[in-house]
């Protein structure tokens, strides 16, 4: 039991915290004379989205059984996995990123790709315990990697749409974030059929990756830059051409 806590906790973790950094970490010293967000409000949020991802899990995981293998309908898996769960994970982002406190703030969009990593990390440790906890599974070397391409997709999608819907609450277009979030899930949540159709992950999790790499990608080259001031925008241009003559 005790492994699968620890194997739980590395597939949840590890990759949502790795890309939490790697997405801010360009926005912060060294690399910049100053961080651009306050360190403290980016893991209060992370926090944050642990608990929401906590209850929207625990919600999510007792509609499994039915559209899973001999009791897969594609009319429920449409509607409550491709629907219905990006729906509300994208209306839990929109709830906490357009409090007042940090609505119509530039550096919302870092709190936003803070929320989506704890989102991520406390769902797939849920996704992740179920599976290793699951009656006559063989957890072979191929599944765990599965699994972990599974976990780097969620948490580069997590982390993407968080930034999407707090860059979209900062400019005062919520629902055009909630959009976005909800489109983007939906289609990563689509791309999962074929594990619930077959019990292999592989048919799904590279597909899923793949998507998640794109849209992370994007974000991270387009959204977050063009969220910050002008000024802002500048001093990053000069931090990479100071990284560029290093």
């Amino acid at each position: 039991m005790d492994l699968v806590f620890f194997l739980t906790g590395a597939l949840g973790f590890g990759p949502a915290i790795l890309i939490m950094w790697y997405a801010l970490r360009k926005y912060s010293y060294p690399f910049t004379e100053k961080t651009f967000f306050d360190d403290r409000k980016a893991f209060g949020l992370m926090a944050g989205g642990m608990m929401v991802g906590a209850v929207l899990a625990i919600i999510e995981s007792f509609l499994y059984p039915s559209f899973k293998g001999e009791n897969f309908y594609i009319d429920l898996f449409v509607l409550l996995y491709v629907f219905m769960f990006p729906v509300a994970e994208a209306l839990g982002k929109v709830a906490i990123l357009n409090f007042p406190w940090i609505r119509k703030r530039f550096d919302n969009v870092f709190y936003g790709a803070s929320f989506g990593a704890g989102f991520s990390a406390v769902w797939v440790m849920q996704g992740a315990y179920l599976a290793l906890t699951s009656p006559g599974l063989i957890a072979s070397a191929s599944w765990l990697f599965a699994v972990l391409a599974w976990s780097f997709a969620l948490a580069l999608m997590h982390v993407s749409t968080g930034a999407i819907v707090g860059a979209s609450c900062a400019k005062g277009m919520v629902w055009t974030g909630f959009a976005k979030a909800f489109g983007l899930h939906a289609l990563l949540n689509l791309l999962m059929a074929p594990f619930f159709l077959t019990g292999e992950l592989w048919f799904s999790a590279p597909l899923m990756l793949a998507l998640s790499i794109l849209v992370f990608y994007d974000t991270h080259r387009t959204t977050v830059p063009g969220s910050l001031p002008v000024e802002l925008q500048r001093e990053l241009r000069r931090s990479a051409r100071r990284g560029d003559g290093a």
